[in-house]
């Protein structure tokens, strides 16, 4: 194994030891190792490791170390070269501002390994954006699937992405994208885990397995990814749909972790997103008065009325008014204020007190409206 190839490796890790990969580089390039001058040149067009130096990267992709590469590898180096240059002139400013792909695509195609095919799909996914050129998604089509044994796992996450996303032209997307979820799980890769457990909960692509899936998510979480501690919590509380997997602390906990992450509103937005089931009630109560402690002036408005109309427990009016007059001054809301104004005209957990009322439904007046979050915001 060369120096290069085993710095290429080293790059692709999520925590990759830099000062290791680009000495083993620069060392594979004065031996004259072609790998090792690719990733190089790179490692310059991106800033990683090294300074950004487009002009060294040209030299070096123009150079004689480079000379053992393979057609169509330097084909994909330099078109990769070719885009970065494109976009440090736009960004300046410059008479370029458009980026085409050329013939060196089918060089690629044609003589490049599975891990030059993978990195230009994914170079030519970058580029094309959400709106693909019909000849740009036939080629990307063919790239990906030229190139499976690619060990990068990111071809594999965002092929099935692009699957997912019906932007490919294949007859059964999710089929292929649920293959490539997997391979990118089995690289091991968090956002392979995070969509390889997806789909077997949810069953695209793939046959249904709600175990498995969730030992999937389970690792995506152990290493940090927000999206999985939320699909997990959802998994943990959805009886409905999971009635095996009913667990509500549990939940809580997965939950808990994404907002101290940096989820935002957690509780909150799941339990809007189960409201309306009402064999979900008693949960989604307990997931609105969580988000209602933690001073969400909206969730606060949602538990007070699961506790006014004994939606999902027992009634409790005097909670009602509790929980509304919890949140912080400067979060309360018009919304807020004005069932606080409601509670205080019908004495519903305090004594009737027009006075309470009307300064309520003054304090209400005065704020604006804002526009209620909706589930899955």
């Amino acid at each position: 194994e060369s120096r290069g190839a085993r710095a290429r490796i080293e790059l692709l890790q999520a925590k990759a030891d830099l000062p290791r990969a680009i000495a083993d580089l620069r060392a594979g390039v004065s031996v004259g190792d072609s790998t090792s001058g690719m990733e190089y040149a790179r490692c310059l067009m991106r800033g990683r490791g090294v300074p950004v130096d487009l002009a060294a990267a040209r030299r070096l992709l123009a150079g004689p170390c480079v000379a053992g590469a393979t057609p169509g590898d330097l084909a994909y180096f330099r078109l990769l070269l070719d885009f970065r240059e494109t976009a440090a002139e736009a960004e300046k400013g410059g008479g370029r501002k458009h980026f085409e792909f050329d013939e060196r695509v089918k060089v690629c195609q044609s003589t490049g390994s599975a891990y030059a095919r993978g990195e230009l799909a994914l170079l030519m996914l970058q580029v094309g954006g959400k709106d693909l050129a019909p000849r740009i998604r036939e080629a990307i089509t063919s790239l990906f699937r030229s190139a499976p044994l690619s060990f990068n796992p990111a071809v594999h996450v965002q092929f099935g992405l692009a699957l997912f996303d019906k932007r490919l032209p294949v007859a059964e997307p999710l089929v292929e994208a649920a293959r490539s979820f997997r391979r990118a799980a089995l690289l091991g890769d968090p956002l392979g885990y995070l969509n390889w457990g997806t789909s077997l909960v949810r069953g695209f692509g793939v046959e249904r397995d709600v175990d498995q899936g969730i030992l999937w998510l389970s690792r995506a979480s152990a290493v940090g990814l927000l999206r999985a501690q939320t699909h997990l919590g959802h998994i943990y509380t959805n009886s409905v749909v999971y009635p095996k997997h009913y667990d509500l602390e549990r939940a809580i906990g997965y939950l808990e972790i994404a907002r101290k992450g940096g989820e935002p509103d957690p509780f909150k937005a799941l339990a809007l997103e189960l409201e309306r089931e009402e064999r979900l009630a008693a949960p989604t109560r307990r997931l609105f008065e969580i988000a209602a402690s933690q001073g969400d002036a909206e969730a606060a408005c949602h538990y007070a009325r699961f506790l006014l109309s004994g939606r999902g427990g027992a009634k409790d009016e005097a909670g009602a008014v509790a929980a509304l007059e919890r949140v912080p001054e400067g979060a309360r809301t018009a919304e807020l204020c004005e069932l606080l104004g409601d509670c205080y005209a019908a004495g519903r957990g305090v004594v009737a007190d027009p006075k309470a009322a009307a300064l309520w439904r003054a304090r209400a007046k005065a704020l604006p409206a804002p526009a209620p979050t909706k589930a899955g915001d």
